[in-house]
This record gives structure tokens, sequence and C-alpha cells, in this order.
């Protein structure tokens, strides 16, 4: 069987008047074989989002052959396209939904463009408002919704006409800690529907693999501190208070925020807040981690400038 998804060379520039060519994708061979789970990792502006725009249609390569479900995508015709689109769903970073239809009839859209009936199409759509957790919410417009709701609605409708494959576009980005845990655990259960036991090592591996992306970035940041004159503890303060303020709701983030350079060499604030109760101990490990990482770049700089 060919893989689901096909890239082979595939390079994407973009061009604007006055202005160099900016390369987003750059000679790409890409194969992904049904029923897996894989993630695009990489900084802003790599082009992760690009990449995922030539797998369904929204973006052309400028060189290169993509190849989805065993389809060309260059030889489609306007039809074909959109039937392609039919089994592949999109989960986007902000939400992208009609704001003049409710809940469900964003939902129905894609069902509609592929033909099905009335009654079919209000009995899917209960059905997944409802697999979502927010059959409540049928009737509300997105401005009635708030930001979670409007990404669970955007995958009922990724999910709509069964996809066999489905993209998510940093489909959290737009989302505060606690929401991005529940859409994040709802993707989780999309993921085991068809095969919960072989696609549980695939999101392990993911999990393993993001950690060790996010540390390697403090430790890059760290190295970049130092070259630029800052000082340790008020740059480290800064930056990792910041991304722990993820973990955290409300003033948590600033209890833990002004923490960290006390953590770099002692606990003992932070278990007084654990004892208290204000502080979850995963809290304060994951800010110990951020640390340690960002530390050992802040060394890998020192030791660079003096030759060491």
């Amino acid at each position: 069987m060919p893989p689901a998804i096909s890239f082979r060379q595939v390079s994407k520039e973009f061009r604007s008047e006055g202005k160099a060519v900016l390369r987003a994708v750059d000679s790409v061979d890409l194969d992904i074989e049904h029923g897996r789970i894989a993630g695009i990792i990489g900084y802003s502006g790599a082009g992760k989002s690009t990449l995922v725009r030539l797998v369904n249609g929204l973006e052309t390569p400028t060189r290169g052959t993509v190849v989805v479900n065993g389809k060309d995508l260059a030889e489609l015709s306007a039809k074909g396209m959109r039937e392609l689109r039919g089994g592949v769903g999109m989960i986007f970073q902000q939400f992208n939904l009609f704001s003049s239809r409710t809940a469900a009839g964003n939902v129905a859209y894609p069902l509609k463009l592929a033909g099905w009936p009335r009654q079919r199409r209000a009995e899917r759509v209960a059905e997944l408002l409802d697999f979502v957790g927010i059959a409540d919410k049928a009737r509300q417009y997105p401005s009635q919704l708030s930001g979670g709701q409007k990404q669970r609605v955007g995958i009922a409708r990724a999910l709509a006409t069964s996809p066999t494959i489905l993209l998510a576009d940093e489909a959290t980005s737009a989302l505060d800690p606690e929401t991005t845990r529940d859409v994040l655990a709802l993707l989780k259960t999309v993921a085991y529907m068809d095969d919960p036991h072989g696609r549980s090592k695939d999101l392990e591996d993911l999990d393993r693999l993001m950690e060790q992306y996010e540390l390697e970035g403090e430790r890059r940041f760290g190295e970049d501190v130092f070259e630029a004159g800052a000082d340790f503890e008020s740059a480290g303060a800064f930056l990792l208070g910041l991304d722990v303020g993820r973990l955290c709701t409300g003033g948590e983030a600033k209890i833990v925020g002004n923490l960290i350079a006390a953590l770099q060499d002692d606990s003992r604030p932070a278990q007084r807040l654990l004892g208290r109760g204000r502080v979850e101990e995963s809290v304060i490990e994951e800010t110990k981690k951020r640390s340690e990482a960002f530390a050992a770049g802040f060394v890998i700089g020192q030791r660079q400038s003096h030759n060491l």
C-alpha cells in the first residue's frame, strides 16, 4: 500500500515585488504511512504550517510532487481536489469558523458540500457535537463561544466526513493552559478511536521529542542571553516565568516566575509554597528542568567566549 502522504523534492517559495524570495519549504522528501501519527516540529517561521497546507492543497508547491491517498495533487481537477479534501480533515490554529453560521451550521458545512441529505447531515452533526462535548451549544454562534468551545466545533467539523487523514495546525496555540489540556485530551481520544494500542507509541515518541526540543530551545536562549550581555538571573526569570505561566493559572504564574532565579540554587521557597498548596509539584519540577536547560546554555556561551 502506498503512503497516505508522500512528498518528493517539494519546495514552496513566496515572492513579493521588491523583496527577496522566501523559501518556506525546501526540497522535502517525506512519507507518512496510513494509521500513523506524525508531528512537524520547528521554530516559529520555519514553514510548519506551509508544509501542512501543502497536504490538502491550500498551498501548491513551487517544485516537487505531493501525493495524498495515492493521488498526485497537481493532476487533480477542481472537482477532484474537492473530493480529496473530503478525506482530509483539518483543525486550524485560529478556528476558521463561519461567523454567520451556528456551531451546528459550521459542522454541517463540509457535509453539505459532500452532498449529504438534510436528515443524515443533522444526525451526523448531533453525533459529533455530542462527541466533542458541546451538544448544548449547537444553536450558538462563534461570537457566543469560548476559545475552547470554538476549537471543539473545529474538531467536530474536521471529523464530519470521516476523513482518513486529520491535520492539526497548532490546534491549541490560541488557547489558555487549562483549555489546551482539555483539547489535547480530546485529540488523543480521536487518535485512539480506531487503533487504541498501535498509535499510543507514536504519541509517546512525540511527547518525548517535544520535551527534548523545548529544552534545546532553552539552552539556545541561554547562549543568546550571554552573547547579548544580559543579566543571567533576570533574563532567565523572565523567559522561564513566561513558559511556566502556560502550566499555571492566575497568580501562580507570577509566583513561579519570581521563584525561578531562586530555584537555580535553592528550592526552599518552592517547598514553602508547596506546603501551602499554592503551586503543584509538577509545576516546580517543570520549572527546575527549564532552569537547568537555560543555565546549561548560558554556561556554553561563557565557555565559547573564552575559547574553553
